[in-house]
């Protein structure tokens, strides 16, 4: 985990789905190819699932597994940190 992008990617999931779509809209200056990575590493770490939505097309969704909820704290202090100190 270790980048802005993905701490971004799991924020942003916490809460909800997303897709692909969702986090170019949110990311301003993050480039679709390193959006992409950063969406891959994830799911190969086993914090994201990517879920193919037939329904939609070839449209895919995003969320969080419970691996990656456990990281929610993590998140949750790290913003409590940036409040208080930054």
């Amino acid at each position: 985990m270790g980048d802005s992008v993905s701490l971004l990617i799991m924020r942003d999931l916490v809460d909800k789905r997303r897709r692909f779509t969702d986090f170019e809209l949110a990311f301003h200056g993050v480039s679709s190819r390193t959006l992409t990575l950063k969406l891959k590493k994830l799911e190969k770490s086993g914090l994201i699932t990517r879920t193919p939505n037939h329904q939609l097309g070839n449209r895919v969704d995003y969320t969080v597994t419970k691996k990656g909820l456990a990281f929610d704290d993590v998140i949750s202090a790290m913003l409590l940190y940036g409040k208080k100190y930054l």
